[in-house]
């Protein structure tokens, strides 16, 4: 997230927006890669 030379085309302020829902962005982001790990082979990971 600090580096702007890695994911440039992410919008760091939308992924922010867990915080208003009083999920920590370290958080969010142990939730999100988990989920992903339950699909991967959906995703072709």
């Amino acid at each position: 997230m600090k580096q702007k030379e890695f994911a440039m085309s992410v919008d760091r302020e939308l992924i922010r927006e867990c915080e208003k829902l009083n999920i920590p962005l370290e958080e969010f982001a142990d939730m999100s890669l988990k989920a992903m790990q339950e699909i991967d082979k959906e995703l072709g990971l």
